[in-house]
């Protein structure tokens, strides 16, 4: 797989899931940090359980994000995890 092109896409959404709660357009100059992690007990046991769990076609895609701190955790068919971390020098509330 091409793991460049895979985070490309991954960013798009996590801008777009931003976009769609907000209202606004992520600024291009927002750093997003992205991890391709495992898919362990605890994950699935968070995916399963909270409130926050945003779903989509059937479990095929699932998402949360704590808004607080600019992170989204995407979910792809219960196997594949990304967590998204976004930052700027600049910002001091995302929503400022």
């Amino acid at each position: 797989m091409d793991a460049a092109r895979i985070k490309r896409v991954v960013e798009r959404i996590a801008r777009g899931i931003y976009y769609k709660k907000t209202g606004s357009i992520m600024p291009l100059s927002w750093r997003l940090d992205i991890d391709w992690l495992d898919v362990g007990d605890k994950v699935k046991k968070v995916f399963s359980q909270s409130k926050k769990v945003v779903s989509f076609a059937n479990g095929t895609f699932k998402y949360y994000w704590y808004e607080d701190s600019l992170t989204f955790h995407l979910l792809f068919f219960d196997v594949t995890y990304f967590r998204v971390k976004g930052r700027s020098s600049k910002m001091k509330s995302f929503h400022g």
